[in-house]
Parts: C-alpha cells; sequence; structure tokens
C-alpha cells in the first residue's frame, strides 16, 4: 500500500467557486518511505474566482500562473507522476484503472 499526501492551494475558501491553483504532493510507501515529490502551479479556468486574500495566505499571485498549464493538462502529468514512483508505468491502460481511481 502506498500513501500520498496532498497540499493544495486554492483560489479562495469556497469550492463551488474558487479552484486549484497549486497541486503538491508526496508519496510514502506502506512503511512511510518517501517515495517523491510533485508539485505543479495550476492556471485557473475562471480568472474572477482569485481573490486577494488567497494571495496573501499562499503567496502565489495571478501573474505567478501565466505559464501554468490549466487542469486538464496537470491531472494526467500527475497520475504518470504517482504511477512510476509506485513502479506502475509500465502497465497497459486497462490495468491502471484499479491503482488510482475505481471505475464504477
Amino acid at each position: 500500500m502506498h500513501y500520498l499526501v496532498l497540499d493544495l492551494e486554492m483560489t479562495g475558501p469556497e469550492p463551488g467557486w474558487n479552484e486549484i491553483i497549486q497541486i503538491g504532493a508526496v508519496l510514502y510507501d506502506e512503511n512511510w518511505t518517501e517515495k517523491g515529490r510533485y508539485q505543479s502551479l495550476v492556471y485557473p479556468e475562471n480568472e474572477e474566482s482569485f481573490s486577494s486574500y488567497s494571495e496573501e495566505v499562499h503567496g502565489i499571485a495571478i501573474e505567478d500562473l501565466d505559464e501554468a498549464p490549466m487542469m486538464n493538462e496537470v491531472i494526467p502529468e500527475f497520475e504518470e507522476w504517482i504511477l512510476s514512483k509506485m513502479g506502475l508505468r509500465n502497465l497497459a491502460p486497462a490495468q491502471r484503472e484499479g491503482h488510482l481511481r475505481h471505475v464504477w
């Protein structure tokens, strides 16, 4: 079993309106030995959700996100990172599904 610790920075405190602008993660194995770290800025789809208060909290300005990928680009990269750190990168797509999410 692996453990994934996430740290998300948002454009504000309301999940229905605000968006993720940074993903940080540390992956550990079953003995809590660190396997790797991941970090990516994320450009928000809704720039209006960005608040000056959130900028004060996390120190990320909207200008810092100008070159950042959008969430639809970050998620596949993040999933690949997790699989590679777990030693599962070479699995066929059908075999990968159960390792990151349950398909109903």
